[in-house]
Formats: structure tokens, C-alpha cells, sequence
């Protein structure tokens, strides 16, 4: 392996956009589809991830998630996506989980998200990872859902630490959320939305006003809007961005037309993820090191961006601040150098 490559996998991250429905690979699938008896076709199992185009992969997503149908099932998932995170050295997620999306399959979602905690407890012990949860919410959907959202939020903190908004954002208007997402932030949660991914500017304007939205997953269109750009620097507001996804989803032609580059220049926040790592056959470690190749951008500018993501998560000043300096010795410690180093 490479220095750099190495030093990338082996440094410490955080991830802010993953989330764990996206994180069911076939491999996962397979084994709980055999638990309850039923027979599994490996080959069929691979064509649920393909996809042509941003719709097609929500398509995509909807299928993996009808595969879910008892709540323990979430025990082995988020206990297998942990591992697998902890393994890249991820040392903090904040994990988005679209709860209303089991409660319309009729499973019991308080017995969900009690599996999930008990696997993120386990994996806390055993591999030193820290999970908290984003709970999104399906713009297509009814505001109704997004009340209940709200509520499971309040019910499951801490382990929650706020809401979001995902799906299709030329779906129903952010307005319609507003009182919502205006008492989740009432209730002491943060709020984050996904926005400029394929609805403009205009999407992203409509999050910071409706949703309070803190971050902005994706936001790849803000360049398009000097004002929107004035604003986000103004206000400190970070771009979850996640290149492999962007491209998988037609959302840029290819990774090296992506506008990362230029978010940079124009001095943007900006945190590196993998959204969807299942469908996009991608990892975090594999972002970052994409990124060094593609746009030949030095050791120090993938540090840069690695530490954002400790810096824009949500974690308590002194928790962050542990995890910060645990990362400065490591980065102070095997000092990369340069890319053909």
C-alpha cells in the first residue's frame, strides 16, 4: 500500500452523511433472508443495486429496505455497518435513519431503534466507534410522518441528536416542514437537509429558511448562486459532500467534473462521505483517496477536510475536542508528506 493510501485508511475520521439503510450490501442481505427461511438468489440479489439515474436509485433503495421485515434484523445491520466503519478507522458517525419508512412496512419501530442502540453499544465496547443518529425524513411523504419523526426523535435522545430531510427535492415544498423542523430546534435538536443535489439553489435557500437546516447534504449547485455562497460563508454552514454518490447518481458526469475543487477555492466548508456505500460500491477511506488521485490535491488539503468533519459534527465541545486531538497526534505523528512520498 502506498503512504498516502495508508495513512488515509489508518487516520482517524468522522463520517456526518451515511446512511444506514445505504449501507445494506447483499452481503448483509444474503444471511437474513436465509435466517427466515426463505431462498436467496445471490445473483438476483446484485441487481438490486443497479441503477441508471437518481430516481432509479431511489427506486433502488425502497427494494433493500422492503428486504428488512423483522426489527431485530437492525441488530445484525448496524452492528455489521459499524464494524465495517470502525475498520476505516472511523471514529464518529453521525448515521442518518429514515424511521418512517419501516413504521408504513408495519414493523414495530420502538423494537428498531432498540436493536439498533444495542448494536451501536456493542460496538462502542468492542471497537471504540461512537454512533449517533439523524433521523431523516421522505420529502414525498405527507407531513404527518415528519410529526412522527419528531417524536420518535425526542423519545430515543440521546442517542438521537436531531432530524433531516432527504428524497426527492422537487417532491413537496420545505415549507411545508417548517413548524416541524422549527420544533425540533425548540426541543434542543439539530437540524440537517439534503439540498442542491438536483434541486438548485433555490433548494438550498429553501432549507436554510424552512428547515434551519445546519448543514447541507450536498449543496453541490450552491456555486451556481454568488449570493447563496456570500450567505453560507457568512453563516458558517457546511456541505456534507459526497463525490462517488454525485457521480453514481448523474447528479455531475464524472468525478473529475465535479465542483468540489471550486467549493474549496470559494473558502466553503466542506466534509468528505459516502451517503451510500452499498449502492455506490464505495467506503470513506476510498473517498478520500479518490480525491488524492483525482485532483492531485496534497496530504495536507484530505487532513483539511477530515478535520471539517470533526469540527461540523454535532458532538459536545468536550467530546469533539477529545476526538480532535486524538486525530492531530496522528496526523503530527506519521506526518504523511507529499503524494509520491
Amino acid at each position: 500500500m502506498r503512504p498516502l493510501k495508508e495513512f488515509l485508511h489508518e487516520m482517524p475520521k468522522a463520517e456526518l452523511h451515511v446512511h444506514l439503510e445505504g449501507c445494506i450490501t447483499a452481503e448483509i442481505l444474503l444471511p437474513l433472508e436465509a435466517s427466515r427461511g426463505e431462498p436467496a438468489n445471490p445473483e438476483a440479489f446484485q441487481e438490486l443495486y443497479r441503477f441508471k439515474d437518481f430516481y432509479g436509485f431511489l427506486e433502488a433503495y425502497g427494494e433493500v429496505c422492503r428486504r428488512i421485515r423483522r426489527p431485530e434484523d437492525f441488530r445484525t445491520v448496524a452492528g455489521m455497518v459499524l464494524v465495517s466503519l470502525a475498520r476505516q478507522k472511523v471514529r464518529y458517525v453521525e448515521m442518518l435513519f429514515t424511521p418512517a419508512v419501516f413504521f408504513r412496512l408495519g414493523l414495530d419501530v420502538d423494537e428498531v431503534f432498540h436493536s439498533i442502540f444495542d448494536a451501536a453499544e456493542q460496538a462502542r465496547k468492542s471497537w471504540d466507534i461512537r454512533c449517533s443518529l439523524i433521523l431523516d425524513n421522505v420529502r414525498q411523504w405527507k407531513p404527518s410522518f415528519a410529526e412522527k419523526t419528531l417524536d420518535w426523535a425526542l423519545k430515543f435522545r440521546p442517542w438521537v441528536v436531531g432530524i433531516g430531510m432527504g428524497g426527492d427535492e422537487n417532491g413537496r415544498r420545505a415549507k411545508e416542514y417548517e413548524s416541524i423542523f422549527r420544533e425540533a430546534r425548540a426541543q434542543g435538536l439539530r437540524t440537517v437537509a439534503h439540498a442542491g443535489e438536483i434541486g438548485g439553489p433555490r433548494s438550498i435557500w429553501d432549507a436554510l429558511e424552512y428547515l434551519s437546516a445546519e448543514r447541507i447534504g450536498h449543496g453541490v449547485t450552491a456555486l451556481e448562486d454568488p449570493v447563496l455562497v456570500k450567505h453560507l460563508l457568512r453563516h458558517r454552514i457546511t456541505l456534507d459532500v459526497s463525490p462517488t454518490s454525485n457521480v453514481r447518481t448523474g447528479v455531475v458526469p464524472s468525478l473529475a467534473r465535479h465542483p468540489l475543487p471550486r467549493l474549496l477555492e470559494a473558502g466553503l466548508a466542506v466534509t468528505i462521505n459516502s451517503d451510500d456505500p452499498a449502492f455506490f460500491q464505495t467506503s470513506l477511506s476510498e473517498e478520500y483517496w479518490n480525491l488524492s488521485e483525482q485532483f492531485h490535491f496534497p496530504a495536507e488539503r484530505i487532513v483539511q477536510l477530515a478535520r471539517q468533519a470533526f469540527d461540523s459534527s454535532f458532538l459536545a465541545d468536550e467530546e469533539k475536542a477529545v476526538l480532535l486531538k486524538e486525530f492531530d497526534q496522528y496526523v503530527q505523528m506519521k506526518n504523511p508528506g507529499s503524494k509520491d512520498s
